[in-house]
């Protein structure tokens, strides 16, 4: 009997206090505060853009954005605060004019105002000022009678030129002409009787940014070769070897060794900065190279190659050609080398295909031949090829030229 007693008692005390129990657990439950989801610190990516800065804050842009409870996201930087609803896997702060370090604290909030734990980037524009410092190094011009082209100096470590406007009067319609070229900038209606003033702006991608930026005000003069000039150009030095089988052009193609460069010395078959070391005596019956030290690489001599070494950037050789077979030939060249670099090549003294990517093989001896998608048309009777070094030392094979149509 006792023991009933009891148990009606813990009973009846259970149901009376039931509903201050569940009371005490929905007010807690109330007043917790669950906060939403934020970002990553690793997947923070800053790049910079001209005056802005684009930050990715998940490890990919396309990728489905999983932030549960996050409603917003919110960039705080200096005294600023800028926030993107919805919130969004990558954000563009515009606006960014001052060239200094900006530091940023991100983090995403939901619809009461609770904020996630924030993340940080920190990064420096591309602004006016920075561009005020860029200007464009080695600007000039090479000419043939029929062509001109507009060259400069790479610069990667401090930008790359992506484009160029450009606008001018024809000297030959005494019409306006103006638009747009990529990295090969060349004119073919000028005339070598008058010297054709060209207004000119380069397109850079300043390294490490996302925009390219316009630098104007560049104004160059360009005139032609007149048929007396090129003949004077074209006899300023003289073949190798002398008319030779490797120099006549013919459809069934031609090799043209990086060493047999034109006699007539400094200025006229090459240039050469600083003697350099090598073979000394493949050349030593036309007296340059013996003087200069040019260094004549024989290292791919099993594979027919007497190749060019020891160079500096600015170094060129002339090269002079007997077109037998007029027509449209493939070109290549051949390298050996174990850094990146770059080279041009003019024809006729026009350089007329740009600045070539020389890229690394990892053998300073391993010659290969590289297809640039280089096509020249040549006319029947004599040219000249010149080859540039134009960044780090690289070793020069030679020309290759396979015919390809009449």
């Amino acid at each position: 009997m006792k023991k009933y007693i009891i148990l009606t008692a813990i009973v009846a005390l259970m149901s009376s206090c039931n509903g201050d129990i569940y009371d005490n657990i929905k007010e807690f439950v109330d007043s917790e505060t669950v906060y939403p989801a934020g970002y990553v610190q690793e997947n923070v990516k800053l790049r910079a853009g001209h005056e802005r800065v684009e930050i990715d804050l998940c490890e990919s842009r396309e990728a489905e954005l999983y932030l549960p409870r996050a409603d917003t996201t919110v960039v705080e930087y200096a005294d600023t605060v800028v926030t993107f609803t919805p919130a969004r896997s990558w954000v563009n702060i515009a606006g960014l004019k001052i060239p200094q370090v900006y530091h940023f604290k991100i983090y995403t909030k939901d619809k009461y105002g609770n904020a996630s734990t924030p993340v940080t980037a920190e990064g420096k524009p591309f602004t006016d000022e920075d561009k005020a410092r860029l200007l464009i190094d080695g600007f000039s011009f090479t000419a043939s009678t029929t062509q001109a082209a507009v060259i400069w100096n790479p610069a990667p470590t401090v930008y790359t030129v992506t484009g160029v406007e450009y606008s001018y009067t024809s000297p030959t319609s005494g019409q306006p002409r103006s638009g747009e070229m990529g990295t090969r900038v060349v004119f073919d209606d000028l005339s070598a009787s008058v010297t054709t003033p060209i207004d000119i702006s380069f397109k850079v991608l300043p390294t490490g940014a996302i925009d390219t930026v316009l630098l104007s005000g560049y104004n160059i003069g360009i005139r032609l070769m007149s048929a007396a000039e090129l003949d004077t150009y074209l006899n300023s030095s003289t073949s190798f070897l002398l008319r030779a089988a490797d120099t006549v052009l013919t459809s069934a193609g031609v090799i043209i060794k990086g060493a047999d460069f034109d006699l007539g010395g400094e200025g006229k078959g090459f240039h050469k900065a600083v003697a350099s070391g090598g073979n000394l005596t493949y050349r030593a019956g036309g007296g340059d190279v013996a003087s200069w030290g040019f260094g004549i690489d024989l290292s791919g001599a099993s594979s027919g190659f007497a190749g060019v070494g020891w160079a500096t950037p600015g170094d060129w050789y002339a090269y002079t050609l007997y077109v037998q077979d007029p027509g449209v030939y493939k070109l290549e060249y051949n390298r050996a080398t174990g850094q990146n670099g770059l080279a041009s090549l003019t024809l006729d003294g026009a350089d007329i295909f740009g600045i070539m990517p020389i890229t690394n093989n990892g053998n300073w001896a391993g010659w290969q031949w590289v297809d640039p998608e280089v096509t020249i048309r040549l006319s029947a009777g004599q040219h000249k090829l010149r080859w540039t070094q134009r960044g780090p030392v690289h070793n020069f094979g030679g020309l290759r030229l396979t015919f390809v149509e009449p």
